[in-house]
């Protein structure tokens, strides 16, 4: 029998450090409102689970708190992880630890392209996809999605001329798509991943949500459907998203 988890507990963190509602109560909200939704930094209002916060016992239970390392627990945690939720079979040389999502974009920026290189992006996009590329003296390229009736949904045809028109050589792609809620298709990521491999573009996909999506929907890495995307594809996911813990960070 499964363990089960309250997700009615509130956790109210007006009062706290919490950086999403500290902002808020910066610009003048109310301390005590209860009724206000704090839409900025998404990180949620459920507690940890139990074996999370078990778990953070351990290291710090001999009483020093030191440079750490990723031990080997690390590695076979993450691989079984892929296999077991997308049948990914990923190898311990391909895992490569970076202080977040944004900064493994950043890095992968500075050292797959040189300044004023073109990086496309499909908008409305997650903000610090901009800030990676122009911080960096990048140029962005924006291959906005098309709005339909039920779902967004890329412009394939934009966005191949763009990448010819701009001689773009990176692009960023969200996987699951945030803000707009796409779980992308096989044949969507088929047909994107084709237009980057015909022009020599390397690509970066940001899957930290990939663990948040509903039961009727399947998230598929890019880099797992194929050998030729695998080697063209920096893959960038994290748990902080799925279990809460952004500030482990």
């Amino acid at each position: 029998m499964g363990r089960c988890y309250d997700f009615n507990e509130y956790v109210d963190r007006k009062n706290s450090h919490a950086e999403k509602w500290n902002n808020m109560i910066s610009a003048g909200a109310p301390k005590n409102d209860h009724s206000i939704l704090s839409m900025s930094i998404a990180d949620m209002e459920f507690k940890c689970c139990d074996e999370i916060l078990e778990a953070l016992k351990e290291p710090i239970s001999n009483g020093v708190i030191g440079y750490d390392c990723p031990c080997e627990k690390f590695f076979s945690s993450f691989i079984k992880w892929q296999k077991e939720k997308n049948n990914w079979d990923i190898k311990k040389e391909w895992i490569v630890p970076v202080p977040g999502v944004v900064p493994g974009i950043a890095n992968t920026i500075l050292h797959n392209t040189k300044v004023g290189d073109a990086v496309i992006i499909n908008t409305p996009v997650y903000p610090p996809f901009f800030n990676a590329i122009t911080l960096n003296d990048r140029v962005v390229v924006e291959n906005p999605l098309i709005e339909l009736e039920d779902k967004y949904v890329i412009d394939f045809d934009d966005f191949e001329k763009k990448i010819i028109d701009n001689n773009v050589k990176l692009s960023v792609l969200c996987n699951p798509h945030n803000p707009v809620g796409r779980v992308w298709t096989k044949e969507e990521l088929e047909k994107y991943g084709k237009i980057c491999r015909k022009h020599n573009v390397l690509m970066i996909s940001d899957e930290i949500h990939g663990d948040l999506i509903l039961k009727d929907y399947k998230h598929l890495p890019i880099a797992s459907l194929n050998d030729d995307f695998l080697y063209n594809t920096v893959t960038l996911t994290a748990p902080s998203k799925t279990f809460n813990i952004a500030g482990l960070a």
